[in-house]
């Protein structure tokens, strides 16, 4: 467009306006996440390969025609370079709203969420809130409580174990209580809060990560000082979870399934 006006004699100024009442309109029209990519790349294309390229292509046009000037004609084409480039990453935007073409982000989403239910007061399901988000959604998952009980000074290692396994919250308790030692003599023990109890509240299938790797932190199965046990949960209601998760519980639970069936074929 830009070598036509100058072989053609036109007023760049005409064909610069009207190229930014386009941009405007786009601006209007075209998805916002896509605009900040359009805005930017006009800059992006004005490069150190683009502007002399372009540049010489101007100037050796403006040169070699009788009437146009390589100052102002030439180096006009660099304003084209910087403006067809916004006005073609948002057509592409508008063409891609217009035809319903996906990202995988939304694949990957509608996926993920094509069991939720509206109905969050089905209690064979868990309500749960993805990446943190406000939006709450009803999926068929499986939760487990890890419970550890510890020495008060061994409560952060027993967190930093459980965070490296995957979980990625916890409750923590006081404790207090006595062992067989101290049952034998009840009526004069005291009873101090000298230990933690760690509540975590996960998915299935980081209950064994998360339980291996507090133990072995803390040595709980040798020398060290603790008790380690789960139990299965169900009404879970609230929680929150990343994608990652749910992802990795679902496979969990086919895989679970598939043990199941192969065993029964085997027990027939």
């Amino acid at each position: 467009l830009g070598a036509f006006r100058i072989v053609d004699g036109g007023h760049i100024h005409y064909y610069i306006i009207v190229g930014y009442i386009v941009v405007i309109i786009l601006t209007f029209i075209a998805p916002k996440y896509i605009i900040p990519i359009a805005y930017d790349s006009g800059g992006v294309t004005t490069s150190t390969v683009t502007v002399p390229l372009v540049a010489a292509l101007g100037i050796g046009l403006a040169s070699n025609i009788e009437g146009r000037s390589p100052l102002i004609d030439g180096f006009g084409l660099i304003a084209f370079a910087s403006l067809f480039p916004m006005i073609t990453v948002m057509l592409y935007g508008v063409i891609i709203e217009k035809i319903g073409v996906k990202s995988d982000t939304q694949i990957e989403k509608e996926e993920l969420l094509k069991d939720a239910l509206v109905d969050a007061d089905n209690m064979d399901l868990a309500t749960v809130n993805i990446d943190g988000s406000k939006i709450r959604h009803s999926l068929l998952l499986q939760f487990s409580a890890v419970v550890i009980i510890v020495p008060e000074d061994r409560r952060d290692d027993a967190i930093v174990a459980a965070q490296k396994a995957g979980a990625s919250g916890v409750t923590v308790l006081d404790a207090h209580g006595i062992g067989l030692e101290g049952m034998a003599n009840f009526y004069r023990t005291s009873f101090e809060a000298k230990d933690v109890l760690l509540l975590f509240l996960l998915p299935q299938h980081l209950v064994n990560e998360v339980i291996k790797s507090i133990i072995h932190s803390l040595h709980i199965t040798t020398t060290g000082k603790g008790v380690a046990f789960a139990f299965p949960l169900s009404h879970m209601k609230g929680i929150s979870l990343t994608k990652e998760d749910i992802f990795k519980e679902k496979a969990y639970q086919i895989n679970i399934n598939e043990d199941e069936e192969l065993g029964e074929k085997h027990s027939v």
